[in-house]
């Protein structure tokens, strides 16, 4: 599992571990009977402050972290309207192979 990193300097590690349970609870809720996902992702308006400076300023490092610590196999993402997302996504076809130079040049 990576390793995710709750102390930094000058900060407050209750504090930045608050605001990702907030995101936890805001976004997911697991049911402590059945472990399984009960609510949908939702909008996330909360500005987390308290991740200001942090690896977990990122929206994807919250969501690895989520996904990470409550075990979740895949990420199940459902866009009620497409017409206002763009899906990005980055892959690396030369990861685990011998020659790791075999996709130099190109991005």
């Amino acid at each position: 599992m990576r390793p995710f990193k709750y102390e930094y300097e000058g900060m407050n590690s209750t504090l930045i571990k608050a605001d990702l349970q907030r995101y936890n609870d805001l976004i997911f809720y697991k049911d402590p009977d059945s472990g399984k996902i009960t609510k949908s992702a939702g909008n996330d308006t909360y500005n987390y402050t308290n991740l200001i400076g942090t690896e977990f300023e990122d929206p994807s490092i919250r969501a690895m972290h989520f996904y990470s610590q409550n075990g979740l196999p895949t990420y199940r993402i459902d866009f009620p309207n497409p017409l206002y997302y763009k899906i990005v996504i980055k892959i690396n076809p030369c990861l685990g192979r011998a020659n790791q130079s075999c996709c130099d040049g190109t991005n």
